[in-house]
């Protein structure tokens, strides 16, 4: 689990400290979880300053990760996707440009 690594060997000089790594998703994990674009928006953009997002990424793809926002990629059925579709069906203007 993500919140238990504890560092990157290799990825920190050893100036810095190993202390435990708190990943920015565990302040609003529901974000990561939205139905709706904005909101998965918001959560890619948290991702982009976590220093675990490759390995967040990577570790989703290996367990098969059915949805979500994991290293700042969109997974729907657990392949990376540029946008979400909502729920329902596509408002009639949406699938005329489909």
């Amino acid at each position: 689990m993500i919140s238990e690594i504890s560092y990157l060997p290799g990825a920190f000089s050893e100036s810095v400290s190993t202390a435990p790594i708190e990943p920015p998703c565990t302040q609003s994990p529901e974000l990561f979880f939205a139905e709706q674009m904005p909101q998965l928006r918001a959560a890619q953009q948290v991702c982009e300053q976590c220093p675990l997002r490759a390995l967040c990424l990577s570790e989703a793809l290996e367990r098969g990760e059915p949805w979500g926002v994991w290293g700042g990629k969109i997974l729907v059925d657990g392949v990376i996707v540029e946008h979400k579709r909502g729920r329902g069906r596509p408002r009639k203007d949406e699938r005329a440009t489909a």
